[in-house]
């Protein structure tokens, strides 16, 4: 495998669009320009790609505001909108990358989703060099700036993501001998 490593910093018209239209902002007043600026999302990627292009991409990502902290309830629900836009965009990007190759992008897996272990977060954050955005994980597992998301996605052909049925997440991952980065069954973690 090849890891390339990517760095996105977000459109902010882009993503302020889609935020905006969450229903968990619905019927809240928008934050100013200066709200915005200071909670564009970051992301940092690691993408491991099959050297002779046979065999299962996989993506490992960390999406964070560095500079969100949430003072009040409003500001967290936009920031957590914000948060969830990026995220929708990421997987988007990745979609069409997928798709260019004539592939298909799985579900989005990650700690907390769908069985896979929250300890994971720290593999995760640092597989994909995270600190370069900001963002840490305390010894307890808590990832730093507060808004901030972790997790992974796997985009083959359709035989390939179905001999994978049904994975959400680490736990229902049969993998290929070889494992990926962060494989636990393989005992790969970072």
């Amino acid at each position: 495998m090849i890891a390339e490593e990517r760095l996105i910093c977000f459109d902010m018209d882009e993503v302020h669009g889609l935020a905006s239209r969450m229903d968990s902002v619905r019927g809240l007043e928008e934050p100013g320009e200066d709200f915005f600026a200071a909670h564009l999302p970051l992301a940092s990627v690691l993408a491991e790609v099959p050297e002779e292009g046979e065999g299962m991409r996989r993506f490992f990502f960390t999406v964070s505001l560095p500079e969100a902290e949430g003072d009040g309830l409003a500001e967290g629900l936009w920031s957590n909108a914000i948060l969830n836009a990026a995220t929708l965009i990421l997987e988007k990007d990745l979609k069409d990358e997928a798709e260019a190759l004539g592939i298909m992008l799985s579900e989005m897996a990650g700690p907390g989703i769908g069985g896979t272990p929250l300890e994971l977060a720290s593999a995760i954050v640092e597989m994909t060099r995270a600190e370069r955005i900001g963002v840490s994980v305390s010894e307890d597992g808590v990832m730093r700036p507060p808004f901030t998301r972790c997790g992974s996605f796997i985009a083959g052909t359709r035989e390939e993501l179905a001999e994978n049925a049904g994975m959400s997440g680490c736990a229902g991952c049969r993998g290929k001998a070889q494992g990926c980065a962060l494989c636990i069954r393989n005992q790969k973690m970072v």
